[in-house]
């Protein structure tokens, strides 16, 4: 491995000491779409037909699952959700 990207896609890696997981702690699962530009492209020109839509093949998402990071979009929403769950389950949902 040389090290250099293979023009998949953009971001950063970062090796930092101290840190074993990245979390998202400031975002909520209902928020966890506006972070993924796929899906906000999408809907800024078709919006789905429920304001709620989580774009995980609910009735009338105009997303859909054919899109490069879907998987990773399905593992961090679980991941919130499951978070979300503990913390209501704790009287401390943020």
């Amino acid at each position: 491995d040389d090290g250099k990207s293979d023009g998949s896609g953009s971001g950063l890696l970062a090796d930092t000491p101290g840190f074993s997981k990245a979390t998202l702690s400031e975002v909520r699962s209902t928020d966890l779409a506006a972070c993924f530009p796929e899906i906000s492209s999408v809907v800024e020109k078709l919006p789905c037909k429920f304001s709620d839509c989580k774009h995980i093949d609910e009735p009338g998402c105009s997303v859909g699952k054919d899109w490069e990071r879907y998987d990773q979009y399905l593992a961090l929403l679980e991941e919130l959700e499951e978070e979300e769950e503990i913390m209501k389950k704790k009287g401390k949902f943020r």
